[in-house]
C-alpha cells in the first residue's frame, strides 16, 4: 500500500485514533505533566486549531469550539461535550480562521504545524493570535525531529514516515514563532511515548493591547 494510500486511511477517526493508542501507548508522563503545567483550570472560550477526533489537552470550563477540514473528525469531538464544557464544531483552516478579531480566551493548536508549510505556519500563528483576545494565550503543541538521529532512532523514523510533511528540528519550529507577531514564547520539551518522540509544548500569552 503506497503512503497516500495510508494516508487517507488514517481519515478515518477510529483508525488515526487507534494509531495515536499504538504510536503514544505507555510512558505518557512526561507528555501529561507538560500539559498539566501549561492548562490549569482553563475556561472561557476556547478554540481547538485543527482539532482532529479527540481532544489532545486538557478539557476547559466554558465553551470549546473545535475547528478542523475533516468534518468526520469534527463528528467525533462533538463527543466529548459534558455537563463542564460545550463543544462546537465549524469547518475551516488553519490559516483562515472563520472568526472575528479577539473572539477567544484561549487558542490551542495541537500536531498541527508539521502539516503546514512555512509559509502556511506563519499565516496560522498570525491567524491564531488574531482571533485572540488581550490577555489571552495561544498554546502549541507539536514534536520536532531529534538531533541525534542515531541516539533516538525510531522516534526520528516517526517523523520521517509521518504523513505531515513540514516536521521540523527544533530551530526551524522555534524560529517560525520567534518571526511571527507573537512574543514573549515560553517553550517547554519533553520527550514522550515509548517511541521517545520529542515533543514541544509553547504559550505566548498577550499584552493588553494584544501585542
Amino acid at each position: 500500500m503506497s503512503r497516500p494510500s495510508i494516508y487517507r486511511l488514517l481519515e478515518v477517526p477510529l483508525l488515526y485514533r487507534t494509531l495515536l493508542r499504538i504510536v503514544g501507548a505507555a510512558n505518557l508522563k512526561e507528555f501529561h505533566a507538560a500539559n498539566a503545567s501549561v492548562y490549569n483550570d482553563v475556561d472561557g472560550l476556547v478554540l481547538d486549531v485543527g482539532c482532529g477526533p479527540s481532544l489532545l489537552s486538557p478539557k476547559p470550563r466554558g465553551t470549546l469550539v473545535g475547528l478542523d477540514i475533516n468534518f468526520d473528525y469534527l463528528q467525533q469531538f462533538q463527543d466529548i461535550e459534558d455537563s463542564d464544557t460545550k463543544v462546537l464544531v465549524t469547518n475551516g483552516s488553519a490559516f483562515e480562521l472563520p472568526f472575528p478579531d479577539d473572539a477567544f480566551d484561549e487558542t490551542r493548536c495541537a500536531a498541527v504545524l508539521h502539516h503546514l508549510s512555512d509559509e502556511q505556519a506563519a499565516k496560522a500563528l498570525e491567524e491564531m493570535h488574531r482571533v485572540t483576545r488581550p490577555e489571552g494565550r495561544v498554546v502549541i503543541f507539536d514534536f520536532v525531529v531529534p538531533d541525534r538521529r542515531f541516539r533516538y532512532f525510531f522516534a526520528w523514523l516517526v517523523t520521517q514516515l509521518d504523513r505531515g510533511e513540514y516536521v521540523r528540528k527544533r530551530m526551524g519550529l522555534y524560529a517560525l514563532y520567534r518571526n511571527s507577531s507573537l512574543k514573549n514564547w515560553e517553550i517547554r520539551e519533553f520527550r514522550y511515548s515509548w517511541l521517545e518522540l520529542h515533543g514541544t509544548l509553547s504559550t505566548a500569552v498577550l499584552s493588553k493591547t494584544g501585542e
